[in-house]
C-alpha cells in the first residue's frame, strides 16, 4: 500500500478538525494507516504532533486486522 503525505491544505484542515473537537464533540476516523505512520501523512510534523497528541489524549482505538473489501474484490 502506497502511503501519501497530505497536501498543506488537507493537513491543515485535519489538525483544525481534531483540535476543534477536542473534548468538546466526539468524532470518529476511519484510516487505514498504522498508527505510527500517521505523524507521516502530515505536511507540518509540528501539526502532526499537536493533533496527535490530542487524539492520543482521549480516544479508543479499534484494529480490525482482515483484508480489506477492495482486497477481496481484487482476488477474483
Amino acid at each position: 500500500m502506497s502511503h501519501h503525505r497530505l497536501a498543506a491544505e488537507h493537513s491543515t484542515h485535519l489538525f483544525d478538525l481534531v483540535i476543534g473537537r477536542h473534548k468538546v464533540f466526539s468524532f470518529v476516523m476511519n484510516i487505514s494507516h498504522l498508527v505510527k505512520e500517521w505523524l507521516g501523512l502530515f505536511d507540518d510534523p509540528t501539526l502532526g504532533n499537536r493533533a496527535l497528541g490530542r487524539l492520543a489524549n482521549a480516544s479508543y482505538q479499534i484494529v480490525i486486522e482482515r483484508a480489506s473489501y477492495r482486497d477481496k474484490l481484487s482476488a477474483h
